[in-house]
């Protein structure tokens, strides 16, 4: 019996093609979307195994203009003739850093995961928004890349204030990928399958805000909002001291959260 109809857009390497897999594996129908078909069909041969749900390649680039409304109607013929009661989720794992072309990343990392979650939303769905710790603590050289995350989680979180459908966002923390530069983004052996699985597991049925990582990132998540996100970077993702930064966190939490009441 299937489990779960699932829809992973940005499928082709890294984070969601280990999603793609993993679904599909445990026995999920996955449709899974991006602009190289090539890529695609190799995972779909490499997620093949007993017991695994059905795969459908959906080659689709989300620069096209009619790129929301093509994705819709794909994704309503493939859940056609299943059971109302089957749930679905939605992964919206596609995005870019390149700020050559800043209009192409804000289209990627903002303006296609929003037309997608009004479009998509809808009873016995689920839809996940992969964000990133940039949301909140800006890094060098990834400006643009910063603010169109944080520009989607302002907006998810007011979204889903006024609207039924589970709306999940996940920070994934730090994993190979294309982003990253790492070749191994792409190679299905060397797939982020731990990250993936732990993104799995928070992809429930409710509405949340969800930083992975390791304990400097879940540190840093809940440090920005009181220190600013400069000075969080500085003094817990760039400290070297385990140590050092722990105590330094403990001091700055302590002296801001005082100042604001926030300690009780």
């Amino acid at each position: 019996m299937v489990n779960r109809r699932v829809l992973v857009v940005g499928a082709s390497s890294g984070l969601g093609a280990a999603l793609a897999v993993l679904h599909r594996r445990a026995g999920d129908d996955v449709a899974a979307v991006a602009r190289r078909a090539r890529r695609l069909d190799a995972l779909e041969r490499y997620g093949a195994s007993d017991g695994a749900g059905r795969w459908e390649s959906v080659e689709l680039d989300l620069l096209r203009e009619d790129a929301v409304g093509l994705l819709h109607e794909r994704w309503n013929r493939f859940r056609a003739g299943r059971a109302d009661d089957v749930p679905s989720l939605v992964y919206l794992v596609a995005a870019t850093g390149d700020d050559s072309d800043l209009a192409a990343l804000v289209t990627l990392n903002f303006r296609r995961p929003v037309e997608l979650i009004r479009a998509l939303a809808a009873p016995g769905t689920t839809i996940v928004a992969i964000s990133s710790l940039a949301a909140v603590v800006p890094f060098p050289g990834l400006a643009a890349y910063c603010a169109s995350k944080a520009a989607l989680e302002a907006w998810v979180t007011a979204h889903r204030e006024d609207h039924a459908t589970p709306l999940v966002l996940v920070r994934p923390g730090k994993f190979d990928s294309e982003l990253t530069g790492a070749a191994s983004g792409s190679d299905p052996g060397a797939l982020p399958w731990e990250t993936a699985r732990r993104v799995m597991t928070g992809a429930g049925g409710r509405s949340a805000l969800i930083t992975l990582g390791g304990r400097r990132d879940r540190t840093a998540a809940r440090l920005a909002p009181l220190i600013g996100g400069r000075r969080t970077r500085r003094l817990v993702l760039d400290a070297a001291p385990p140590g050092r930064w722990g105590r330094a966190v403990r001091g700055a939490w302590t002296t801001r959260s005082a100042s604001r009441g926030i300690l009780r």
